[in-house]
């Protein structure tokens, strides 16, 4: 999670509980930033700096007061479908591992539990797709399209 500039390095966490051996934790790079979104107690780790809130609250903070205005963010579901619901999603990229099997009516899609649907359809446009057959493995990429 390096890039050239440093970025910030930013978690997102219910309850904050991190494990502090995490390579983030160790590795160089931008100050790392752990917003903990309905802990007031989240494990405290030298050098991080903690946010309590809501995620509307800590993208308004990051843009705010450290000049955010692009974000590259990894995470599983309920991020997806909180930053889809904000509208804040423009490149997707997801991998699709045919080894692992998920399904049944209450399986998780990429933004929550099927038939729980967004406010409105998002639009994206497939701008890369690679078949990985020794990993078992597909990664695509999406772009969003906008009017």
């Amino acid at each position: 999670m390096t890039a050239p500039q440093n970025p910030l390095r930013c978690i997102v966490s219910t309850t904050g509980g991190i494990n502090p051996d995490l390579p983030i934790f160790s590795a160089v790079g931008g100050p790392i930033h752990l917003l903990a979104t309905a802990s007031e107690n989240p494990l405290r780790i030298p050098g991080v700096t903690v946010h309590h809130g809501s995620l509307t609250g800590f993208l308004a903070t990051l843009a705010n007061d450290h000049g955010v205005r692009n974000l590259h963010c990894e995470g599983g579901g309920q991020l997806i479908r909180s930053l889809a619901d904000l509208d804040l999603i423009d490149e997707f990229h997801v991998t699709i591992a045919g080894h692992t099997l998920f399904g049944g009516s209450g399986a998780p899609t990429a933004t929550g539990v099927a038939g729980d649907f967004l406010p409105a359809t998002r639009s994206f446009r497939i701008s890369h797709f690679e078949a990985r057959p020794d990993l078992g493995e597909c990664f695509a990429s999406y772009l969003r399209i906008r009017d």
